[in-house]
């Protein structure tokens, strides 16, 4: 059986501490049966996952509280197999990145910019909330809405 650590990065919007959005995910990696997988964890689920194989292949998740050990994690393991990165992270110094509390408003935010600039995405994700009670995205919030009012919102 052999066994990898990689870092746990989110599909989670987080915004730095100037205000500036940031989206990361882990890598693609090929396994040995030649699998590509990408893998998109909750900021909540883990800071690292184990893959082993043996007959089958596995991911176990190990379980983080803290979106501070999900970056230590994610800068030691690029500061390990990239010297280029090394030097980039301790050039820019430490990750000013905070977790989006609200998963559900990343959740519709990353699917808003997926294909658009960002700009426009925050344009639509303002027009959203100005559209919902307290402005606040909830399913509960959105449900109502039909397929021609989402349009006009963008």
């Amino acid at each position: 059986m052999r066994s990898q650590v990689f870092p746990s990065f989110a599909p989670v919007s987080c915004v730095a501490k100037s205000g500036r959005k940031s989206r990361f995910v882990l890598p693609t990696k090929i396994c040995e049966t030649g699998h590509r997988q990408t893998f998109y964890y909750p900021l909540y689920l883990s800071a690292q996952v184990n893959m082993s194989y043996k007959s089958k292949e596995r991911v176990t998740i190990a379980m983080q509280t803290s979106f501070s050990n999900v970056v230590a994690t994610a800068i030691a393991y690029l500061s390990e197999i990239d010297p280029v990165m090394r030097a980039a992270i301790e050039r820019v110094g430490p990750c000013t990145l905070e977790p989006d509390s609200d998963i559900f408003n990343a959740l519709v935010d990353a699917i808003i910019s997926q294909q658009i600039s960002v700009k426009a995405a925050d344009a639509i994700m303002a027009r959203v909330r100005a559209a919902l009670p307290e402005g606040k995205v909830t399913p509960e919030a959105l449900l109502p809405f039909d397929f021609e009012r989402l349009r006009t919102l963008g």
